[in-house]
């Protein structure tokens, strides 16, 4: 079964449909909030989605009139600390950024003129980058000739045949292939706010773009002046003329603010509810008056299976057997660490280096998982690969930075 028949399968269990009229704002209202776009892309999931937020574990969340089971928040054990004394000529095994310059895996190399690269992604075994430039993101490719303004870093579908991005202009959804002179206009995103801030976070399919599924993050201003979050869908169906159209993605009786990653079944992102005693929540997550939590959600059975108040922006591996996520009491440029847990929800304690911040983070694979990491004299950069087995950091990169540049390490 497709990731889009089955996405549309789980909607419908609790009455919305690709057919059914959009909900009102009234339903979806709720401050806006800044998220962190989880830019991993993996593969192979099973029928899970983790949903990510700040939450209260004694709120349950129905899901096609099923409650979910309340379970202890996740606590953390130390942090692993680096081993100087390992290879330092390990290569990574996916592509990243190290000082303006795109490294890939195979030995090829791009550097972007004038502009920072700030995201890549592979479309066809070639990296596309978004490059930024006084706040303005570029979409180009490194085989091709195209360049187009982007709202923010382009993303690459699950088949890897194109990568997709919001023009700021037009609020339009566009997609390339790696060596196209010219986007695609594939939908637009119509939520019914006013200054929009959209932005791709995931695409899905079997062939793209005749065939698949765009997740899309929405910030804007409802008609009575509050700002609201949203996700939304623009679905292309093999066959059919009709451009895709705009539906909300509602999975269960939480309001569903955004969408960190989505991969088959599998969706991170920001859940919540208003209407629950914030006096009966865990502080940690209460903001507002508002409860949002951390959990894992499986779309097929319509039921959320852990969650969790410690942790924010869950990001998981490819078979979905370990996630990370950012402390909720983060500030600043970074966390500190990351907390790991597996696939059930248990928490296996904190990942970092001391005297560091951790920048970016992503999964080269199930196991392994690297970190762009800042340490306190900001000009020194480490990239580390982290061994979720063995609990060792490996560093793989040491090099200086100017200082204030946080993007001297990129990783997809």
């Amino acid at each position: 079964m497709s990731a889009e028949k089955l996405l549309q399968e789980t909607l419908a269990l609790r009455g919305s449909s690709l057919n059914e009229a959009p909900l009102s704002l009234s339903d979806v209202q709720s401050r806006a909030r800044s998220i962190r776009r989880r830019r991993t892309a993996c593969a192979g999931v099973g029928a899970l989605a983790v949903v990510a937020a700040v939450a209260a574990v004694a709120v349950p969340v129905t899901l096609s009139g099923t409650s979910t089971k309340s379970v202890a928040p996740a606590t953390t054990g130390p942090s692993p600390t680096a081993k100087a004394t390992l290879n330092m000529q390990e290569e990574a095994t996916i592509p990243y950024v190290e000082s303006g310059t795109l490294h890939m895996p195979d030995g090829f190399s791009y550097t972007s003129k004038g502009s920072p690269i700030t995201g890549v992604v592979l479309v066809g075994g070639h990296p596309v980058v978004t490059t930024t430039k006084d706040g303005q993101n570029t979409v180009a490719t490194t085989i091709g000739d195209l360049s187009s303004p982007a709202t923010a870093p382009a993303v690459a579908s699950a088949d890897g045949k194109v990568a997709a991005w919001v023009d700021p202009d037009n609020d339009a959804v566009m997609m390339s292939t790696a060596s196209a002179t010219a986007p695609l206009r594939f939908g637009t995103v119509k939520s019914g706010t006013t200054d929009d801030r959209a932005q791709v976070v995931a695409v899905t399919g079997e062939d793209c773009p005749r065939v698949c599924t765009v997740f899309v993050n929405v910030t804007g201003t409802a008609s009575g002046g509050d700002t609201v979050s949203l996700v939304g869908t623009l679905a292309s169906v093999a066959g059919s003329d009709s451009p895709p159209r705009w539906t909300p993605l509602v999975p269960g009786d939480a309001h569903l603010e955004s969408v960190d990653d989505v991969t088959g079944t599998v969706a991170a992102g920001t859940l919540s509810v208003d209407e629950f005693p914030a006096s009966d929540a865990d502080p940690l997550c209460v903001a507002d008056g508002i409860v949002r939590w951390s959990g894992v959600v499986d779309l097929q059975a319509g039921s959320e299976l852990w969650r969790t108040c410690s942790a924010r922006n869950l990001d998981v591996s490819p078979s979905g057997a370990y996630a990370v996520g950012t402390p909720v009491e983060s500030d600043g440029l970074g966390p500190r660490r990351l907390l790991l847990f597996d696939g059930q929800g248990s928490d296996l304690g904190g990942l970092g280096d001391d005297g560091s911040t951790i920048m970016d983070s992503a999964w080269e694979d199930d196991t392994h998982l690297l970190l762009a990491m800042l340490y306190d004299d900001g000009v020194t950069w480490k990239l580390m690969r982290y061994d979720v087995v063995s609990q060792e950091m490996v560093p793989l990169r040491v090099l200086t930075g100017k200082p204030e540049d946080y993007k001297t390490l990129v990783l997809p």
